[in-house]
């Protein structure tokens, strides 16, 4: 669940979304209805990922949103172990049995 601020100025044509998917871009966020693409990866890229949007509005200096802490990471090198701290902190504090945390994704 992503609560940030939105505003649409583009979209993707949902006729187009299994075409674009077949090349290798995966749509890994929609709206509630399952029609509107919020969040696109390339999962094959050391960082390729695209919103739509806000995250800078929410973002903090020593709690960073998922999306800037990764482009960091990947720029750093240590996305693997940022998101492995990540998944730590997030199967301590939702109360996730084990392995159900892994699975997410950031």
């Amino acid at each position: 669940m992503v609560e940030e601020r939105h505003r649409h100025r583009y979209e993707v044509n949902p006729d187009m979304v299994d075409q674009l998917e077949k090349s290798g871009l995966n749509f890994i966020g929609k709206d509630d209805t399952g029609r509107r693409m919020e969040i696109v990866e390339l999962k094959d890229h050391p960082w390729y990922v695209g919103v739509q949007f806000h995250p800078e509005y929410q973002s903090k200096v020593l709690d960073p949103s998922p999306p800037y802490l990764g482009f960091i990471a990947a720029s750093a090198g240590c996305l693997d172990q940022i998101t492995k701290e990540l998944l730590q902190k997030l199967q301590a504090t939702s109360g996730l049995p084990n392995g159900v945390a892994e699975a997410i994704r950031f």
